[in-house]
């Protein structure tokens, strides 16, 4: 309990640009953690720690983080996988390596779709759409739209989703009959 305690602590400083004071707390919780079994807390453990290396801008360290992260919760763990490629390609998307980024979405997308995890399908189409509309991919972002959209209303999950300013549409190329 004192373990969660501390990372809950590390990630509510870090809301607050506290990253020294992130790091402390994280890493304390992990040295209790690295004496338990329990893998999904050691994960994220590492996901919260590789966040915090990012925001520090140590990208080496916050991959290194996240990708043990990411090991820790291959067997087994969708929820806790999906999260970590979602910080794996915010990273990439800091370092410019857009193509990463949007592989790291794209994987995260489908993880949390199988799952019915609605409002996280949704937040990571919109992060694939913002580097998308830089890469002028309209019809991508519309079909990852609509399958958030559709997902959406089989699950009755009330969503008031903002595509158009997502969607990079040449209005001219609508009226070519």
């Amino acid at each position: 309990m004192k373990a969660l305690g501390l990372l809950n602590l590390g990630t509510i400083v870090l809301e607050h640009d506290d990253i020294d004071g992130a790091e402390e707390h994280i890493r304390r919780s992990l040295v209790i953690w690295g004496e338990t079994e329990n893998i999904q807390y050691r994960a994220m453990g590492r996901l919260f720690l590789g966040v915090t290396m990012r925001k520090r801008g140590a990208f080496a360290a916050a991959t290194t983080h996240l990708t043990e992260a990411l090991s820790l919760c291959r067997d087994g763990h969708p929820y806790g996988e999906a999260k970590t490629l979602i910080e794996l390609g915010e990273t990439a998307r800091a370092q410019g390596n857009l193509a990463q980024a949007s592989e790291r979405f794209e994987t995260a997308i489908a993880l949390y779709r199988e799952m019915g995890a609605v409002r996280d399908v949704i937040e990571s189409v919109e992060r694939l759409a913002a580097i998308l509309k830089n890469q002028n991919e309209a019809e991508t972002i519309r079909e990852h739209y609509e399958m958030a959209v559709t997902l959406a209303q089989d699950a009755e999950f009330d969503v008031s989703v903002s595509i158009d300013e997502y969607w990079v549409v040449d209005d001219a190329s609508d009226n070519d009959d």
